[in-house]
């Protein structure tokens, strides 16, 4: 039989990076595809990290049978990459990304 689509969430990271997207639910394997739509060779294992990302890109999955068959649909996930609009420096480097809030505070 074919198998339905598999599940996947998009997922974000915080400033430009690789992201690892995870589906779940086919019976052996998976197919990932890039945003062309084009399978990404050797990848057709439940969990895929991208390349680096500076702009949020989608993928898709598809779940595959152990005979070989494949979903007829495939699941889109998006990989967020999330734009940092400043750092902190008093005492470390970590990034504030859009819909964070950081606490500050002067030396008395």
């Amino acid at each position: 039989p074919i198998p339905s689509a598999p599940v996947a969430n998009d997922i974000s990271r915080c400033g430009w990076g690789t992201v690892t997207l995870t589906a779940s639910g086919s019976p052996a394997s998976y197919k990932w595809y890039n945003s062309s739509g084009t399978f990404i060779t050797g990848e057709t294992n439940a969990s895929y990290t991208t390349s680096f990302l500076m702009v949020p890109t989608n993928y898709s999955v598809s779940s595959v049978s152990a005979a070989g068959c494949e979903s007829t649909t495939r699941t889109t996930v998006t990989a967020n990459v999330v734009t940092i609009i400043g750092s902190t420096t008093a005492s470390s480097n970590s990034p504030v990304c859009t819909g964070q809030t950081i606490d500050l505070s002067t030396p008395t």
